[in-house]
């Protein structure tokens, strides 16, 4: 029988380091999310899991785990494919945590004395507080000085091979900013910072695979993270973006990509389950995808930028893919909706119509002669289109460079529509 899991946390604390942990194990578990601000750590149902009143928490069917090197090294030695950490080399796993021990034991606690003084001196004795706190920055830079010139071997911080303890510090030094401490003044540190991207597919090993793609093409593995979700699916969803907002601190630009179609099928021969499961992926999950980051852009208030993925279906009719074209019309104008109602946030939204691409839902079709013959003439560039002729628009709307697009409907089709 599986084991079941549940991990409590809470955002942008030390525990985003064992959520991205358990991410990357590719193991299910239960996210719960404990908000600080209502003491929530604190209520007597927690405190019954973890009496120290702090996260993370990790419920397993032996047990509570609770500190973040524990936990991590219990994800690491459970998950052994997920590579986490050096399981077979004692003295490399012992460099593991020795890293992660100075970063709990000796980091974590010099940045605990800005917000916590009050753990250490009575809470009255407000010098002594003041002190710490007018301490804390230097502490950090000459905590993060010690990883950059000592510890940390880079790329990551056993060289070539990825751990968790590249998770951590990760996870760590996301707090410079909050003590006025530039990470740049690290130069091996914020190496592993800068652009990052969460991956999202229904299919977990084309899902891997795309990670493992990218990663390579990127040079930095810590910067691709890929989850499993079904985006037709209300609770995956906001569970996915909670873990990719986890991962990445803060998200900027959305894409909503996923799409299905079928063979073609006459009106009179199509069923409504047909008709229902194109729209359930094509416009309720990006209905779903939109609404979760929206709610995230509005909070964090840094504005970003909304996009989706239609089709010249929607623009243009086509024999036996009535459902199809239905739900990439709807996206076009949910599209225009939304980027009025979103504009008071900053939020940019737009949707990108592919041609003829060639990809697994259209090679079929473009392997076709019969189909070549009748299509390609009215395309005016002669050719069809390929994965890379999306990158150029993709950076342009991801970018401050759109600031001011919004609504707007990008045809990526070489000419098929116009000719």
């Amino acid at each position: 029988m599986a084991t079941s899991y549940n991990f409590y946390y809470a955002p942008g604390t030390c525990a985003l380091a064992v959520h991205l942990a358990l991410e990357y194990s590719g193991t299910p578990y239960q996210a719960t999310r404990l908000d600080f601000k209502q003491q929530q750590q604190r209520s007597p149902e927690f405190l019954r899991i973890n009496p120290k009143g702090r996260v993370p928490a990790l419920v397993t069917d032996r047990g509570v785990l609770t500190e973040t090197p524990a936990i991590l090294q219990y994800v690491a030695q459970s998950f052994p494919q997920a590579g986490l950490a050096p399981l077979e080399d004692v003295f490399l796993l012992a460099k593991v945590n020795e890293f992660n021990a100075y970063l709990s034991s000796t980091v974590h606690v010099n940045h605990a004395h800005k917000g916590r003084g009050y753990r250490w001196v009575e809470a009255d004795d407000t010098a002594s507080i003041q002190a710490m706190q007018k301490k804390a920055p230097q502490n950090m830079a000459e905590s993060f000085t010690m990883i950059e010139e000592q510890m940390l071997k880079g790329p990551w911080v056993l060289g070539e091979l990825f751990t968790t303890s590249d998770l951590y510090v990760y996870t760590i030094a996301r707090w410079l900013e909050g003590h006025s401490v530039d990470v740049n003044r690290f130069p091996k540190v914020a190496d592993a910072s800068g652009a990052k991207v969460a991956i999202w597919g229904s299919n977990p090993d084309k899902t891997r695979n795309a990670q493992a793609s990218l990663a390579q093409e990127c040079g930095d593995a810590g910067r691709v993270h890929a989850f499993v979700c079904d985006v037709g699916d209300e609770s995956q969803v906001e569970r996915t973006f909670e873990a990719s907002v986890a991962a990445l601190g803060r998200i900027d630009s959305c894409f909503a990509n996923a799409g299905v179609s079928s063979k073609g099928t006459p009106l009179t021969e199509m069923t409504l389950e047909e008709f229902r499961r194109v729209q359930r992926i094509n416009v309720e999950g990006v209905f779903l995808t939109f609404r979760a980051a929206a709610r995230h852009m509005a909070q964090h208030g840094q504005g970003g930028s909304l996009v989706a993925t239609a089709s010249t279906a929607a623009v243009e009719g086509a024999a036996r893919n009535s459902h199809y074209g239905a739900s990439k019309g709807a996206v076009t104008s949910m599209v225009r909706a939304l980027a009025v109602e979103l504009a008071r946030h900053r939020i940019r939204v737009n949707s990108i119509l592919p041609g003829w691409i060639v990809t697994e839902m259209t090679e079929r079709s473009v392997q076709n002669p019969k189909f070549a013959d009748a299509v390609m003439p009215r395309i005016p560039t002669r050719r069809w289109g390929e994965a890379d002729d999306f990158g150029g628009i993709a950076v342009y709307l991801a970018s401050d460079a759109s600031s001011y697009a919004t609504g707007e409907q990008f045809l990526i089709d070489g000419g098929y529509t116009k000719f």
